[in-house]
């Protein structure tokens, strides 16, 4: 599992607490009153991947997706009910909004590959919310898939001559790594009338390289007959595409 961590800090700042008068004198208008200023939240989030899993579509990526955990100070307002943590794929756009409780840490649910912007509110026991905080954000990034060998073309090779003579023929084979990651590669055969051009090599993603098999002059010792070999070529990294 992949896992990285993304920290930053929101500005601390006390709460902005406004006295005003009341002329009723009762204590819910007075809660109202104490709240009308605006709340600037004491926040420290930190941001870390904790928790991912792979979806693997037939492209060279797959799509990841993960877990994003926050964690933040207390606030120490007496009438604190709690937070809300705000999410969206743009800065200062958020999509979702999550209420919480008295609580100092928040995990999201499985987020599939993107940048997300991050930001809280806190809010008193009647609804009435702080500003902002500023922003955090963290990007998930896909997650490339395995190498993968390709062998092209599917032909066999065939070659005849009379015993003693010259045989003539060869092929030659494209190998490439249609994954998303490098890949270790060989090639191999059983006869010594068959040569070939390589033998082992190393992809990277996307990459492509030709191996020619032949007959080689070793076939002129043969009596006659009828004779075969198979050219095997292996992914040695992860067996993908043998």
């Amino acid at each position: 599992m992949n896992t990285h961590q993304v920290s930053s800090c929101f500005r601390n700042a006390h709460p902005a607490i406004e006295e005003f008068g009341d002329p009723k004198g009762s204590r819910a208008a007075q809660a109202r009153q104490r709240f009308s200023g605006r709340w600037a939240a004491q926040l420290f989030l930190a941001l870390l991947v904790i928790a991912s899993f792979l979806i693997i579509p037939l492209t060279p990526q797959t799509a990841h997706a993960a877990q994003v955990t926050l964690a933040w100070d207390p606030n120490t307002e007496s009438d604190l009910a709690g937070y809300e943590i705000h999410y969206g794929t743009a800065p200062g756009s958020y999509t979702s909004v999550v209420p919480l409780g008295k609580v100092t840490t928040y995990t999201t649910p499985d987020l599939t590959t993107g940048t997300y912007y991050f930001a809280a509110k806190a809010f008193n026991a009647s609804n009435q919310k702080s500003e902002f905080s500023n922003e955090v954000s963290t990007t998930i990034a896909p997650v490339p898939t395995p190498g993968a060998l390709s062998v092209t073309p599917t032909t066999n090779l065939s070659s005849s001559g009379t015993q003693g003579g010259t045989f003539s023929g060869s092929q030659v084979y494209t190998l490439q790594n249609t994954g998303g990651t490098s890949l270790n590669w060989t090639a191999s055969k059983t006869q010594a009338w068959v040569s070939l051009s390589s033998t082992s090599g190393t992809l990277a993603a996307g990459a492509s390289t030709t191996v020619t098999v032949s007959i080689n002059a070793n076939a002129g010792s043969l009596t006659a007959g009828t004779y075969s070999d198979t050219a095997t070529f292996t992914n040695t990294t992860n067996g993908t595409g043998n």
